[in-house]
């Protein structure tokens, strides 16, 4: 079973540069973390199919993590978004 654990102490966004593009992430006591779902959907991937494949991997089930944060959008609605460690 995946390791997953939800923070509501609503981790700062942040955005980190990756060659050149931007990559949103997320910054909590645990480190930085990369938000999964713009990356997958960046690449043409679907989202749906992509966490399923997470969950079930071995490794990357055990570092999946779902926390609670505000859009960086204009409608500030909290999300849940899964991310995995960055560094």
């Amino acid at each position: 079973m995946s390791k997953s654990t939800t923070n509501h102490n609503f981790p700062t966004p942040v955005t980190v540069d990756f060659h050149g593009d931007p990559v949103t992430c997320i910054k909590n006591g645990d480190g930085v973390r990369i938000v999964m779902r713009p990356i997958v959907e960046k690449f043409g991937l679907e989202w749906t199919h992509q966490l399923r494949r997470l969950k079930n991997d071995p490794v990357l089930s055990q570092v999946v993590a779902e926390y609670a944060t505000t859009s960086t959008g204009t409608d500030g609605k909290t999300y849940q978004v899964k991310s995995l460690p960055l560094w």
